[in-house]
């Protein structure tokens, strides 16, 4: 993934609904969300954020994965998303 591409996605998921990104070396985006109550959010929801902040951003990408991870107080627990870009073609 070119560097440009890389700053514009961490960009746009950070302003939005991101704690954290993480960009993998086989250019899989890891997004994280921690969160002490849900208040009726759910994994999905959280995915479909992150993927709309993306394609605001003028990305396309879809969610290969998604997963809750919680955890008893006083760990936290996150919703972590799995996403990958839609095409090479992406500026």
């Amino acid at each position: 993934m070119q560097a440009k591409i890389k700053k514009q996605v961490r960009q746009a998921l950070l302003r939005g609904p991101a704690d954290s990104v993480t960009i993998k070396r086989d250019d899989s985006i890891v997004v994280k969300r921690g969160y002490f109550y849900r208040h009726t959010q759910t994994v999905e929801g959280f995915a479909m954020r992150c993927q709309a902040a993306l394609k605001d951003a003028g990305i396309e990408t879809h969610i290969e994965k998604k997963s809750d991870h919680w955890n008893v107080w006083p760990r936290d627990s996150w919703f972590e998303a799995t996403l990958r870009l839609a095409s090479w073609g992406v500026a």
